[in-house]
Formats: C-alpha cells, structure tokens, sequence
C-alpha cells in the first residue's frame, strides 16, 4: 500500500516543487500581512493544495490506465482503493508540516507567533477534505470516464471560484458579523472534535463502498 501512496507523489513531483513553495509563501503572507485570521488563509491554501494534488495523480491514473495495470498485478482491491483515501490524509499532513515549520520560522523572524498555524487548522482540513473524499471517491469508482470529467470540471471551478467569493463574504458586514458569532461559541474545538469523528466514520463507510464498486468493475 505505501507504494502506492510512492506512487502518487512520484507522478505529483513537479506540482509538489510548486506547492511546497507556495506552502511557504502562503505562510509567509500569514505571518508579515498580520492577517486578524490567519487560519482562513492556512485553511484555504491547505485544501487548495491537496484537491489540486489528487485530481491530478487521479487523472493521471485515468488517462494512462493505470488501474489496468494495478489489477494484472498481485495486490488487493482493497488496498488500491484505501490507497486513494490515504494519499490524501499523507498530502494534508506533509503541507501541514511544511506551513508549519514555515510559519514557525517566519514567526520568530517577524516576531509574530501569534499568527503561526495551529493544529486546530489541521483538524478543519481534515474534517472538510475528509468528509468531501468521503462522497467524492464512490462517485470517482462509479461513474464513468465521461461523467467523471464534467464531474472533476464542476469541482475545480467551484474550488477556484470559493475562495474569492469567502474573500468578499469576509470583508462584507454579514462575513464581519458571522466571524463575531462564531468567535463568541464556546467549546469550539469540541465542536471540531464531533466533526472528526463524523468525519472518519463517513469515511470508514466510504471506503467500503468504493471498495464494493471497484470489486465489481470492469477496466478496459
């Protein structure tokens, strides 16, 4: 199974050059902008990243076939498939690490720590891609190579377009009040902690359900 996790990020490497520096530059803008909500920030260069990251190992895996080849050789249907899932908790984690040290670093150069990404940052981005792969994944078994293109094209302009439309929802007088609110609810991270259990039981269910899907397809 780690080998097909190797696998991934071999066929990402050149995009992985450019996201470890943008990984960097977004913490460096965190850090020297004084943002009054760096994790915004953090948490939206973190689920940019690791989206762009999967649709382009899953569409290279699409366009060369490379499920044929995985099934004529000795490993298991299963394996392949929580590979997938997995890919993605290793890609958050790694750019995690590098905002971290990136931010850590710049923090203490700027002297200012406050502004360094926190592991509740993490948790946020686990619980949305999680729960996103969760119902992402079945479809990307089911449907076929047609309908996973329009589908993937759906995503990808929605992940383009959210950050700038949350930009101006941010800086309106509705954005202003929501971030008021939620900074006033109490045991937020055990809010965060409901979700991640949400989170990983969705994908436990997901996983065997692709699975079941991809048993029972067909590759050619």
């Amino acid at each position: 199974m780690l080998n097909l996790i190797i696998k991934d990020f071999k066929i990402t490497k050149k995009i992985n050059v450019i996201f470890f520096i943008y990984a960097l530059g977004m913490a460096f803008v965190a850090i020297k902008s004084q943002a009054k909500h760096p994790g915004t920030l953090y948490i939206m260069s973190l689920i940019l990243i690791v989206y762009i990251s999967l649709l382009y190992a899953n569409g290279y895996d699409g366009k060369y076939k490379i499920h044929i080849a995985l099934n004529s050789m000795p490993v298991k249907k299963k394996n392949i498939v929580f590979s997938k899932y997995l890919s993605m908790i290793v890609y958050l984690a790694f750019y995690f690490l590098v905002m971290f040290i990136g931010s850590n670093v710049f923090g203490i150069i700027f002297n200012n720590t406050d502004n360094v990404i926190s592991i509740w940052d993490f948790v946020i981005c686990f619980n949305a891609m999680t729960i996103f792969y969760a119902l992402y994944y079945p479809l990307y078994y089911k449907v076929n190579k047609d309908k996973l293109a329009m589908l993937n094209f759906g995503i990808y302009i929605t992940v383009l377009i959210i950050p700038t439309l949350f930009t101006k929802f941010m800086k309106s007088s509705l954005g202003h009040t929501f971030l008021m609110s939620v900074s006033r609810v109490n045991n937020i991270n055990t809010i965060h902690l409901i979700f991640l259990l949400v989170a990983i039981v969705l994908q436990i269910i997901s996983v065997e359900i692709s699975f079941r899907i991809y048993s029972r397809k067909e590759f050619y």
